[in-house]
Protein backbone atom coordinates (compact mmCIF):
# COMPACT_ATOMS: atom_id res chain seq x y z
CA UNK A 1 0.00 0.00 0.00
CA UNK A 2 1.67 2.93 -1.29
CA UNK A 3 1.39 6.11 1.33
CA UNK A 4 -1.30 8.17 -0.58
CA UNK A 5 -3.55 5.05 -0.42
CA UNK A 6 -2.78 5.22 3.65
CA UNK A 7 -3.17 8.85 3.91
CA UNK A 8 -6.93 8.70 2.01
CA UNK A 9 -7.81 5.76 4.07
CA UNK A 10 -7.11 7.48 7.56
CA UNK A 11 -8.43 10.48 6.50
CA UNK A 12 -11.86 8.53 5.32
CA UNK A 13 -11.66 6.78 8.91
CA UNK A 14 -11.18 9.89 10.89
CA UNK A 15 -14.21 11.95 8.76
CA UNK A 16 -16.61 8.98 9.62
CA UNK A 17 -15.90 9.04 13.17
CA UNK A 18 -17.35 12.73 13.08
CA UNK A 19 -20.69 13.43 13.86
CA UNK A 20 -23.23 14.65 10.84
CA UNK A 21 -22.63 18.50 9.64
CA UNK A 22 -25.79 19.42 12.06
CA UNK A 23 -24.95 18.26 15.35
CA UNK A 24 -21.58 19.67 14.39
CA UNK A 25 -22.98 22.88 14.11
CA UNK A 26 -25.43 22.41 17.41
CA UNK A 27 -21.99 21.85 18.87
CA UNK A 28 -19.81 24.19 17.36
CA UNK A 29 -22.82 27.50 18.43
CA UNK A 30 -22.73 25.52 21.95
CA UNK A 31 -19.03 26.40 22.03
CA UNK A 32 -19.02 29.38 21.14
CA UNK A 33 -22.03 30.48 23.38
CA UNK A 34 -20.43 29.61 26.29
CA UNK A 35 -18.07 32.46 26.28
CA UNK A 36 -20.97 34.48 27.65
CA UNK A 37 -21.40 32.48 30.65
CA UNK A 38 -17.77 32.21 31.82
CA UNK A 39 -17.26 36.03 33.07
CA UNK A 40 -19.46 34.94 35.45
CA UNK A 41 -17.83 32.04 36.70
CA UNK A 42 -14.89 33.74 36.74
CA UNK A 43 -15.99 36.59 39.13
CA UNK A 44 -17.62 34.03 40.92
CA UNK A 45 -14.62 31.58 41.49
CA UNK A 46 -12.66 35.09 42.22
CA UNK A 47 -14.62 36.18 45.10
CA UNK A 48 -14.99 32.67 46.74
CA UNK A 49 -11.23 32.28 46.54
CA UNK A 50 -11.01 36.03 48.16
CA UNK A 51 -13.31 34.83 50.95
CA UNK A 52 -11.31 31.43 51.67
CA UNK A 53 -8.25 32.99 52.16
CA UNK A 54 -10.07 36.06 54.28
CA UNK A 55 -11.20 33.09 56.51
CA UNK A 56 -7.87 30.62 56.48
CA UNK A 57 -6.01 33.90 57.56
CA UNK A 58 -8.42 35.18 60.44
CA UNK A 59 -8.90 31.67 61.73
CA UNK A 60 -4.61 31.64 61.70
CA UNK A 61 -5.03 35.27 64.14
CA UNK A 62 -7.52 33.87 65.67
CA UNK A 63 -6.57 30.33 67.40
CA UNK A 64 -4.59 31.03 70.23
CA UNK A 65 -0.77 30.13 70.34
CA UNK A 66 0.60 26.71 71.49
CA UNK A 67 1.19 25.83 75.11
CA UNK A 68 4.60 27.52 75.89
CA UNK A 69 7.71 25.12 74.41
CA UNK A 70 11.10 24.88 76.35
CA UNK A 71 13.09 24.04 73.67
CA UNK A 72 16.88 23.09 75.73
CA UNK A 73 20.08 22.58 73.57
CA UNK A 74 22.22 20.57 75.44
CA UNK A 75 26.00 21.13 75.48
CA UNK A 76 28.09 18.36 73.58
CA UNK A 77 29.64 16.76 76.66
CA UNK A 78 33.21 15.96 76.79
CA UNK A 79 34.32 12.24 75.87
CA UNK A 80 37.47 11.77 76.53
CA UNK A 81 40.93 13.43 79.05
CA UNK A 82 43.39 15.03 78.45
CA UNK A 83 45.14 11.91 78.51
CA UNK A 84 43.46 10.28 75.71
CA UNK A 85 40.86 7.71 77.81
CA UNK A 86 37.31 7.32 76.83
CA UNK A 87 34.30 5.81 79.18
CA UNK A 88 32.87 3.24 77.39
CA UNK A 89 29.86 1.17 78.56
CA UNK A 90 30.12 -2.30 77.39
CA UNK A 91 27.64 -5.08 78.02
CA UNK A 92 27.78 -8.51 76.44
CA UNK A 93 25.14 -11.26 75.94
CA UNK A 94 25.95 -14.88 75.38
CA UNK A 95 22.77 -16.62 73.44
CA UNK A 96 22.09 -19.52 75.17
CA UNK A 97 22.63 -22.57 72.95
CA UNK A 98 19.37 -24.17 73.21
CA UNK A 99 17.03 -21.19 72.82
CA UNK A 100 16.85 -18.06 70.74
CA UNK A 101 15.16 -15.81 73.37
CA UNK A 102 17.40 -16.85 76.13
CA UNK A 103 20.55 -15.28 77.21
CA UNK A 104 23.29 -14.84 79.82
CA UNK A 105 24.53 -11.60 80.86
CA UNK A 106 28.61 -12.12 80.24
CA UNK A 107 29.44 -8.71 81.21
CA UNK A 108 27.66 -5.18 81.95
CA UNK A 109 30.41 -2.83 82.99
CA UNK A 110 32.24 0.63 82.26
CA UNK A 111 35.39 0.92 81.02
CA UNK A 112 38.01 3.56 81.38
CA UNK A 113 39.96 2.77 77.93
CA UNK A 114 43.07 4.75 75.79
CA UNK A 115 42.08 5.48 72.27
CA UNK A 116 43.78 3.59 69.52
CA UNK A 117 45.24 0.74 71.55
CA UNK A 118 43.98 -2.58 72.05
CA UNK A 119 42.02 -3.41 74.98
CA UNK A 120 40.93 -7.28 76.15
CA UNK A 121 38.38 -9.02 78.50
CA UNK A 122 37.87 -12.44 79.57
CA UNK A 123 34.42 -13.72 79.18
CA UNK A 124 34.75 -17.17 80.84
CA UNK A 125 36.19 -19.30 78.30
CA UNK A 126 36.07 -16.33 75.46
CA UNK A 127 38.32 -13.51 75.13
CA UNK A 128 36.89 -10.35 74.70
CA UNK A 129 38.99 -7.58 72.61
CA UNK A 130 38.02 -3.56 71.93
CA UNK A 131 39.99 -1.07 69.99
CA UNK A 132 37.96 2.75 69.55
CA UNK A 133 38.96 5.34 66.97
CA UNK A 134 37.92 8.33 67.50
CA UNK A 135 36.50 10.23 64.10
CA UNK A 136 35.57 13.09 65.52
CA UNK A 137 34.42 14.95 69.13
CA UNK A 138 31.92 12.79 69.41
CA UNK A 139 32.09 10.08 67.00
CA UNK A 140 33.41 6.76 67.34
CA UNK A 141 34.56 3.56 65.09
CA UNK A 142 34.91 0.98 67.55
CA UNK A 143 36.48 -3.08 66.82
CA UNK A 144 34.95 -5.74 68.69
CA UNK A 145 35.90 -9.22 69.36
CA UNK A 146 35.07 -12.25 70.54
CA UNK A 147 38.07 -14.90 69.88
CA UNK A 148 38.69 -14.97 66.40
CA UNK A 149 35.28 -13.47 65.43
CA UNK A 150 34.93 -9.53 64.99
CA UNK A 151 32.67 -6.90 64.19
CA UNK A 152 33.27 -3.21 63.58
CA UNK A 153 30.72 -0.38 64.42
CA UNK A 154 29.87 3.52 64.85
CA UNK A 155 29.11 4.97 68.54
CA UNK A 156 27.79 8.97 68.79
CA UNK A 157 28.11 9.99 71.66
CA UNK A 158 26.13 10.32 74.04
CA UNK A 159 22.70 8.53 72.55
CA UNK A 160 23.81 5.92 69.92
CA UNK A 161 24.52 3.04 70.92
CA UNK A 162 26.24 0.12 68.73
CA UNK A 163 24.63 -3.36 68.75
CA UNK A 164 27.21 -6.29 67.41
CA UNK A 165 26.49 -9.55 67.28
CA UNK A 166 29.13 -12.27 67.04
CA UNK A 167 28.98 -15.72 66.21
CA UNK A 168 32.82 -17.66 67.81
CA UNK A 169 33.24 -21.31 68.44
CA UNK A 170 29.28 -21.97 67.85
CA UNK A 171 28.48 -19.28 70.09
CA UNK A 172 26.50 -16.14 69.48
CA UNK A 173 27.31 -13.04 71.32
CA UNK A 174 25.71 -9.62 71.03
CA UNK A 175 27.57 -6.99 71.91
CA UNK A 176 26.06 -3.40 72.77
CA UNK A 177 29.15 -0.53 73.14
CA UNK A 178 28.12 3.14 74.20
CA UNK A 179 30.74 5.71 74.66
CA UNK A 180 29.81 8.15 78.21
CA UNK A 181 31.13 11.62 78.95
CA UNK A 182 33.35 12.05 81.13
CA UNK A 183 31.97 12.99 84.52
Amino acid sequence: MQDNDLDNLLRDWSNAQLPDDAQRDRILRNVLARPRRRPFRRVLVAALSGIVAVAATMLLLLTPPPAHIDIVLDCVPVVSNDDGKIRVSLIVLKQLPDSDTAVEFLEDTILLVEENSLHELALGEHRLFLWIYPLEKTLFSVDVGVDKAAETGIVAVPDRSQALHLQSNGDRFDVFVSVLPIS
